[in-house]
């Protein structure tokens, strides 16, 4: 059966929707300044969808490279990392070099780590091939407890590295901002490219096409109340347009999707409570205050009206919400909500404004 709004799988091109600046950005990082890349966002915001559109895209201009993908979700200990990433890359050698007469395969026991690290540039310089590796959720392997790899080190060793790029994606945005902007590592390594909210006029058409081709009509009404719900992120879209198609008619009127939102939360709200319930009285006021977007938490009247004492305890209570990654803070202070449906529900059933 065609089900027009995927969100479960991996994407097809023909599924990726928008993104065309951000992959001329990403195609030119990694083809002509020959550096790697670095974007965050949080878990379902496109990341992986985006990186893989881009991988198509460098194929598509006959770019030569292989890909050695290192997901660090389930990584705990060095040694769970040294025994992935061994694999990973003894395996991508034994690929790129097809023509071999035997096997490789290295004994990591008489291998240091900076040997592993060096590897991707051996595989590029026998295969004649660009090496691409792409760690996902790489703030898990900077934040290991007593992890015996010096980051400065490895980062020197990763530019003197030749016809190796560097992908870093992960899905802890406050933290993987403290790696890359604030304490700037692999600063010259890695382009950062963001992923901020696909436009309204690409998801107004997207919205409006794929719905037709499933004999479906909605009123324009209705398509911008999903792009504001959403904040314009393509997978709350796809999830409420899906529950929008499984209803049994052709008209897609202000009940169906108002059902369609009231669904999705209802399947967030248990995670939603437990962020909330993570808090003290003083972080939800401060959580409040996020919500009403107040231009200045040190001010006078907000301190006053949101009881948020001080200044400092402004500052205390910015680093504890930053931590449990529910909002980040851009360069001019400005906070949003890391995840968009997040703050919906709490205007709506937490805070009912």
């Amino acid at each position: 059966m065609y089900a027009p709004f995927q969100y479960g799988k991996q994407l097809s091109s023909k599924e990726f929707v928008g993104r065309k600046k951000e992959l001329s950005q990403f195609v030119n990082t990694i083809v002509n300044e020959k550096k790697g890349v670095a974007l965050y966002g949080p878990i379902k915001s496109g990341k992986d969808a985006f990186i893989r559109q881009g991988l198509r895209e460098l194929k598509s201009n006959k770019f030569d490279f292989v890909v050695c993908e290192v997901d660090l979700a389930n990584i705990t200990t060095i040694d769970d990392f040294i025994k992935l990433y061994r694999k990973k890359l003894v395996d991508l050698y034994n690929q790129a070099m097809t023509n071999a007469l035997m096997k490789f395969d290295l004994d990591i026991r008489s291998a240091d780590l900076m040997t592993l690290f060096s590897l991707p540039s051996i595989i590029s310089n026998d295969s004649n091939k660009v090496v691409i590796v792409y760690f996902r959720e790489f703030q898990n392997l900077v934040l290991l407890d007593n992890s015996p790899i010096d980051f400065v080190q490895l980062e020197k060793l990763f530019k003197d590295q030749h016809g190796v790029r560097y992908i870093f994606s992960g899905s802890f945005v406050n933290e993987m901002k403290q790696i890359f902007e604030e304490d700037k590592q692999f600063y010259y390594l890695v382009n950062i490219i963001s992923l901020p909210p696909i436009s309204k006029a690409v998801c107004y058409e997207y919205i409006t096409t794929m719905m037709l081709n499933v004999g479906r009509v909605i009123e324009k009404e209705e398509v911008e109340k999903i792009i504001e719900v959403s904040a314009c992120n393509i997978w709350y879209i796809k999830r409420i347009c899906s529950i929008c198609c499984s209803f049994l008619i052709g008209y897609i009127n202000d009940s169906v999707v108002e059902e369609a939102i009231h669904s999705l939360l209802s399947v967030q709200e248990p995670h939603y409570r437990a962020i909330m319930h993570d808090l003290t009285p003083n972080q939800i006021n401060f959580v409040r205050a996020i919500v009403d977007e107040v231009p200045r938490f040190s001010s006078t009247d907000v301190l006053e009206k949101y009881k948020l004492t001080s200044s400092a305890n402004v500052f205390r209570l910015k680093e504890a919400v930053k931590k449990k990654d529910i909002v980040t803070f851009d360069k001019n202070d400005v906070a949003s909500f890391i995840d968009p449906m997040f703050k919906y529900w709490l205007k709506r059933e937490y805070f009912n404004i």
